[in-house]
């Protein structure tokens, strides 16, 4: 009786055993697991803040260029209103020029009348004397 007892008694053991070891074989993959899961989910937050970065890159550099764009734009716009004032002034200058030119042979011809009519009035003056 008493080693049936003992036997039973290492059987429940064993049996323990064996269930105690179980469980830290469930304990160790469901640690494992987690780890996995853990690292997984490092991964897709690292692979999330990548794109994220990737994202903010991309939006600074097409920033950049519309500012690079607006700034050469303003430089066209400045160029091309100096070169319209200067068109503007050179218009002006040939007008003004156009203008002197003008009044000079209208005064040279002014002139040129002027000492006609004192040659024929001198020329009649002489006529006269002469009768």
């Amino acid at each position: 009786e008493d080693e049936k007892r003992e036997q039973e008694k290492l059987a429940m053991l064993r049996y323990l055993e064996k269930l105690q070891k179980e469980d830290i074989t469930q304990l160790e993959m469901k640690k494992e697991n987690q780890h996995k899961i853990m690292a997984d989910v490092a991964k897709a937050n690292e692979e999330i803040q990548r794109q994220k970065e990737e994202r903010l890159r991309q939006e600074k550099f097409q920033e950049m260029k519309v500012m690079e764009y607006l700034k050469e734009k303003e430089a066209r716009e400045i160029a091309y209103q100096a070169e319209l004032e200067k068109q503007k002034i050179e218009k002006e200058k040939e007008i003004a020029r156009m203008r002197a030119l003008q009044e000079r042979a209208k005064d040279q011809q002014a002139e040129k009348d002027a000492l006609r009519a004192k040659r024929i009035q001198e020329e009649v003056e002489r006529d006269q004397r002469k009768k």
